[in-house]
């Protein structure tokens, strides 16, 4: 089945916050204005110039056009299809960890509760695990952290950090 996406509506999904952080990335320059709902963004290469006004409130009337310019002259700036850039916004980069049950017992997709517990505490220590290697990188890693880790996010956190 093939499906249509209006892709003014889901430029207008995409936070102002995130669509300044992208152009900080890329080397656009933040160029302050007086303009009090506006942020407006730079990019010198070579001869081009590119600009663009980024929304900061969702309340103006015209948030989601203004937020599809945005993504245009972004795109335009990479010689990318506004409407790729716009997906890869809406699906941030992000490592994705798929956990699988293999067990004969299994219709539908339903999960014993025992199971479903034991499933849950070892994704906590895969992902404490892999906080600890990115934090304190070693071949083997013996029982507990070192430095005496209380909260997962803490450690998950400081990982993001690296």
């Amino acid at each position: 089945m093939v499906h249509t996406a209006d892709f003014v509506e889901l430029a207008g999904k995409i936070g102002h916050v995130n669509a300044c952080q992208y152009l900080r990335d890329l080397g656009w320059t933040f160029v302050p204005t007086r303009r009090e709902h506006v942020d407006v963004f730079q990019l010198v290469d070579g001869d081009a110039f590119f600009q663009a006004n980024v929304p900061t409130s969702l309340e103006l009337r015209d948030y989601k056009e203004a937020m599809h310019r945005v993504f245009e002259r972004i795109a335009q700036s990479q010689n990318r299809r506004v409407e790729e850039l716009i997906l890869e916004m809406l699906n941030p980069v992000a490592d994705v960890v798929m956990l699988r049950v293999v067990e004969s017992g299994l219709d539908g997709g339903s999960l014993a509760f025992d199971d479903a517990i034991r499933l849950y505490t070892n994704a906590r220590k895969l992902v404490r695990a892999t906080a600890n290697d990115l934090v304190s990188h070693k071949l083997r890693h013996r029982g507990r952290s070192d430095r005496g880790w209380r909260s997962l996010s803490a450690l998950v956190a400081l990982a993001r950090l690296r």
